[in-house]
């Protein structure tokens, strides 16, 4: 299985990210910028790329805590049911934002 990765991208004053196509990959994780305000994460999915929903795993939605120049491991069957996922930070940056987004083909 080879791994690639796909940008996440956030434009200055927003918190949530451009989409990232995951068809033939899982996501296995992201790495956060050097510079970032926010400090948690959660997720929206789609499959038409359009009309995106919350991400919720057992009744709560996936969320993590993240920090600036940090890398996050995702369990990836949280995510399967979904073809266009974005990231979605609890403030907005300051700054244009481009996260990493790591992929295992499959």
């Amino acid at each position: 299985m080879a791994a690639h990765s796909q940008t996440w991208s956030i434009l200055i004053n927003a918190s949530t990210s451009d989409s990232i196509d995951t068809e033939s990959a899982d996501l296995t994780g992201f790495t956060m910028p050097a510079a970032l305000t926010s400090t948690i994460a959660t997720f929206t999915g789609s499959n038409d790329d359009t009309t995106f929903v919350g991400i919720d795993w057992e009744g709560a939605p996936v969320s993590l805590t993240v920090a600036a120049s940090r890398g996050c491991g995702v369990d990836s069957a949280k995510f399967t049911s979904w073809r266009y996922i974005k990231i979605v930070v609890d403030q907005a940056e300051g700054a244009a934002r481009a996260i990493a987004a790591h992929l295992r083909e499959f």
